[in-house]
């Protein structure tokens, strides 16, 4: 559905309603377990990243049924989502992007990284420099909708995230 790269500021992406009008990071994260995608405010998703500003990598792929998660990605969190009306892909400070075409239903979506804590450590980089972190989500369809979870955790970049958001 989408394989490139995506421009952040201050650590954010999201994937929302293309009505959507505010985005309240707090809201997005309240009562979850784990601080990488916000999902309390479904449909809005709230992504952080390890880069402060610039640019990520990122894959988005719907999938038919639960994908293998690769030994590569060291950061991973998943969350229920349920999709009643379309949906856009949308950078910080940004206009949303054309919406992504996923069939109404119940899904479960992994949110996975890679290099986060390099990229935090660069802080930003400019539009002609290789993205430091990339990122990839999976859709797939699901009868029920489970709580969030943290499936793998490596750096500290993702455990900042996670104890972030768990207070809430």
């Amino acid at each position: 559905m989408f394989n490139g790269t995506i421009n952040v500021a201050y650590s954010q992406f999201y994937i929302h309603p293309e009505d959507l009008i505010e985005i309240d990071m707090g809201d997005a994260f309240r009562g979850q377990a784990k601080g990488l995608c916000g999902a309390a405010a479904a449909p809005l998703l709230f992504f952080t990243t390890g880069l402060l500003t610039g640019h990520v990598g990122l894959s988005i792929h719907l999938n038919d049924s639960e994908p293998a998660l690769s030994e590569e990605w060291e950061e991973a969190v998943e969350v229920p989502l349920e999709v009643a009306g379309e949906l856009c892909l949308t950078e910080w400070g940004e206009p949303s992007r054309d919406p992504m075409p996923i069939p109404h239903g119940r899904y479960r979506l992994r949110y996975a990284g890679i290099n986060m804590d390099a990229a935090k450590d660069a802080d930003c980089i400019f539009e002609d420099a290789e993205a430091i972190d990339r990122y990839r989500i999976d859709l797939w369809p699901v009868a029920d909708t489970a709580g969030d979870r943290i499936i793998r955790q490596h750096g500290e970049q993702a455990a900042y995230w996670h104890g972030a958001w768990s207070q809430d």
